[in-house]
């Protein structure tokens, strides 16, 4: 099995919505979680599982606080016993990759 990989990780300004992709095998399980610039959990609508489509696509798609601060939150995906990292920007600068 390949292993999961983030395709997109959009950040957005406080108000905002998010976007995350990644690519894994067609049917697998996976769950996102995003901790804020301040390091506190978030429970967004938009967040938690989804299982891929037949081209292994997921994408999520959440709302930034409105009074959230800016700067580096985290995003997270767990993917059976798998889990991978990125750094996603909030407010000015939001970066894409």
């Amino acid at each position: 099995m390949a292993s999961p990989r983030f395709t997109r990780v959009q950040g957005a300004d406080p108000g905002g919505t998010a976007t995350v992709s990644m690519q894994v095998q067609p049917g697998v399980t996976c769950s996102l979680s995003y901790r804020t610039p301040e390091g506190a959990p978030s429970g967004a609508t938009g967040l938690g599982n989804q299982t891929a489509d037949a081209s292994g696509v997921l994408t999520w798609m959440f709302p930034i606080d409105g009074t959230s601060k800016t700067g580096v939150g985290t995003v997270s995906a767990m993917c059976g016993n798998v889990v991978i990292n990125s750094s996603i920007q909030i407010g000015s600068g939001s970066l894409k990759r």
